[in-house]
């Protein structure tokens, strides 16, 4: 599926090689009855969620923090439960089109990343990598694993204003790149978005990774952050970043499991990109096949 807004390509994606996560015919169909109900709970019924299952209560007492994110990216780590209860109560609320679509967003933004660090890499020798509110840094750490770049020097900065994400990130570091962990060159910095040109002194950025933060900016602090970003991109550097968009599950992520967010459409994204700057013909958006996430890929 494809369309066009203002001549900039929006698609979904269906890359079989990714493994994304969809839905069966008879997902669907309780789904159409299912999520109706969930979203006229009373809040208070997320006390009873969060008795239900244990990590399901992990995720909303961390809800917008990266803890909640690793749980989801993890599928709620769900081989540490035996009995059949929490094993149905697992599949109830870790299969939801949210929790699949966030792990589907992690499978497409490793591919864009690897992509844009491919093509960099032919044509220069030094790459400058920042991911902004980076959280765990999953998908940048998981790219790094798996690159063979002898000819090129990386140099990847994490920036989270959370120290202890950055701490969990180097932790999640050295489990995947190992020995290989002195063939980059890795910088944690605790600080807000607003500071991070100052580590790189006159320098420019090749790639920003910036995955999930959006969701809860309102659109001046994405056009403000757009504009510091495009002013600190290189030639040809890339921005990768994504955001929500509107769903039928949003009432019950809202109100039962407690987790608001600024939901936005590919138009919209597109729209605050080239305020900031970027050219229309080097911007395009892709959605992971759940529709919820979608991908901003700009080009400067």
């Amino acid at each position: 599926m494809m369309k066009k807004y203002k001549g900039i390509i929006i698609t979904i994606d269906n890359d079989d090689t990714l493994s994304y996560e969809t839905n069966s015919i008879l997902k669907k169909i309780i789904n159409f009855f299912l999520v109706p109900i969930l979203n006229l709970l009373p809040s208070g019924f997320q006390k009873l969620i969060k008795k239900s299952h244990r990590q399901t209560g992990e995720v909303i007492e961390n809800a917008t923090t990266y803890k909640a994110i690793e749980i989801l990216y993890n599928y709620g780590y769900q081989h540490e439960s035996k009995k059949l209860t929490q094993k149905i109560m697992h599949k109830i609320w870790f299969d939801f089109n949210n929790s699949k679509a966030i792990r589907n967003r992690l499978k497409l933004v490793k591919r864009e990343l690897k992509k844009s660090i491919d093509k960099l890499s032919n044509c220069q020798s030094n790459i400058n990598l920042l991911s902004i509110a980076s959280g765990s840094a999953r998908a940048v750490i998981e790219v790094l694993s798996q690159l063979k770049l002898p000819n090129n020097k990386i140099f990847v900065k994490f920036l989270d204003k959370n120290n202890d994400a950055n701490k969990h990130s180097q932790k999640l570091a050295r489990s995947y790149l190992g020995s290989n962990l002195n063939n980059y060159d890795l910088d944690w910095i605790t600080d807000t978005i607003s500071g991070f040109s100052k580590y790189y002194r006159g320098q420019k950025v090749d790639i920003v990774e910036m995955v999930g933060i959006l969701d809860y900016f309102n659109d001046n602090q994405v056009l403000k952050t757009f504009s510091l970003i495009f002013d600190n991109l290189s030639d040809n550097g890339v921005l990768i970043t994504s955001n929500i968009s509107d769903n039928k599950e949003r009432k019950f992520i809202t109100k039962i499991i407690g987790w608001p967010m600024i939901y936005r459409t590919a138009e919209d994204l597109i729209e605050l990109a080239l305020r900031a700057g970027f050219d229309d013909k080097k911007i395009k958006v892709i959605y992971e096949p759940l529709k919820i996430h979608g991908l901003l890929i700009a080009i400067k």
